[in-house]
């Protein structure tokens, strides 16, 4: 749209220099193409001001601050702050309430399964990224990372998130893991090689992999050179089977080649190579939940199809797949001029994800679900929503750089 005024003749994409730091370039240069994000100017004055303290120097930007949040329902409220500024907070309001009833039915739903399953959330990093303030303790090491639950960071959302979806989560315990690899903050565990992870994998039902990024650095120790999607998913499957025993007995039910439960947020991606997780997601907890359900407890909601979970043994891995080159890959890209087609069309509209929850008082333990009651005031899973388009498209420019 034109709204604003800085929502045209930005191209979408990115430009590395020899340090990694990337500014806006132009990849695609027809004249005919429409194209989304600000002009130059008004692009390079928001980010300027964005990243310093004087705000009063240009554009006053919105500022989001979802990822301080420490469950995903309470970030997903954020999208009330948004709304403020469109003039549709009663329609806000009553989409949360919504989101909430779901959220609500389908952790209740999952939660009367007998037989708890564990899952872990965790990271990998294939390069070591040095501390931006100097501070040893503040690097990124190369390696697998895990956070223990703690109720006090913002990372606690991912341990709520799996207790709501019936399950138990990994990082609660954490005692078999090196306290070598502790950092100083208490809870993150860093730099861990597949050798230290293995005793904590064993008992482990679901991976969650929390980002399966690919760049030319990550891939081949260059930030400019060219990595395919094939490439990018080679490198991810090596890492997860780094991971698998050949002692059947120590191989943690994930990584059972019968069962592979083994999973990125990568199902639907974007041009830069993130993932719509960062964006999406937080406006659709419920969504994020069913997801979640669905790798543990299948039978509690047969019907949901999963919207940004994707098996990353079975499915695809990594965020450099093409749709051009691949249309039928799950988790493929579009250009940058598909997307900036549909900003620009108000009649693509978004489509609420969210399924019409079950009647918990059916669920039988181990047994496929009998009923699909909704909850009375539950939107219907196919209802579209032009604010939800308005609220996606602005939330894109400020989270998507945040990914």
């Amino acid at each position: 749209n034109e709204i604003s005024g800085y929502t045209k003749d930005v191209p979408y994409g990115v430009s590395y220099d020899a340090n990694g730091w990337y500014t806006m370039v132009d990849d695609d240069s027809s004249a005919t193409t429409p194209e989304v994000r600000t002009d130059a100017a008004g692009y390079d004055a928001i980010t300027s001001v964005m990243s310093s303290s004087a705000f009063a120097d240009g554009p006053n930007p919105i500022l989001l601050s979802d990822l301080l949040e420490k469950d995903y329902f309470v970030q997903s409220e954020w999208i009330k702050y948004v709304g403020l500024f469109m003039n549709r907070e009663k329609t806000v309001d009553d989409y949360s309430k919504n989101v909430r009833e779901r959220w609500v039915c389908h952790s209740t739903a999952a939660n009367k399964i007998g037989q708890k399953k564990k899952m872990l959330r965790a990271s990998f990093y294939n390069v070591t990224y040095d501390s931006w303030t100097g501070d040893a303790e503040d690097a990124t090491l190369k390696g697998w990372q895990v956070r223990k639950c703690d109720h006090t960071t913002n990372h606690n959302r991912h341990c709520e998130l799996i207790t709501a979806a019936g399950g138990i989560p990994a990082m609660a315990d954490v005692s078999r893991l090196p306290a070598s690899k502790k950092k100083r903050d208490g809870y993150t565990y860093q730099g861990l090689t597949a050798a230290e992870m293995m005793p904590f994998l064993e008992d482990v039902d679901v991976i969650i992999v929390g980002s399966t990024f690919c760049d030319g650095n990550t891939v081949k120790g260059d930030y400019g050179a060219t990595v395919s999607g094939a490439e990018c998913e080679a490198g991810w499957k090596a890492v997860l089977q780094s991971i698998t025993s050949s002692d059947v007995a120590k191989r943690a039910p994930a990584l059972d080649p019968d069962f592979y439960q083994v999973y990125d947020t990568g199902r639907i991606t974007d041009p830069l190579g993130t993932t719509d997780f960062n964006n999406g997601a937080h406006m659709e907890p419920d969504v994020v939940l069913e997801d979640h359900i669905k790798t543990m407890y299948p039978s509690v909601n047969m019907a949901h199809e999963f919207v940004w979970l994707r098996n990353m043994m079975t499915e695809g891995a990594g965020m450099l797949h093409k749709c051009a080159d691949d249309a039928a890959k799950i988790g493929c890209s579009e250009t940058s001029a598909v997307l900036a087609a549909q900003c620009s069309d108000a009649s693509v509209l978004h489509t609420i994800k969210g399924d019409a929850c079950i009647d918990p008082a059916v669920v039988v333990p181990g047994a496929p679900s009998a009923s699909t009651t909704p909850t009375p005031s539950a939107a219907p899973a196919t209802r579209a929503s032009t604010l939800l388009s308005l609220l996606a498209t602005t939330a894109l420019a400020f989270l998507a750089a945040r990914a």
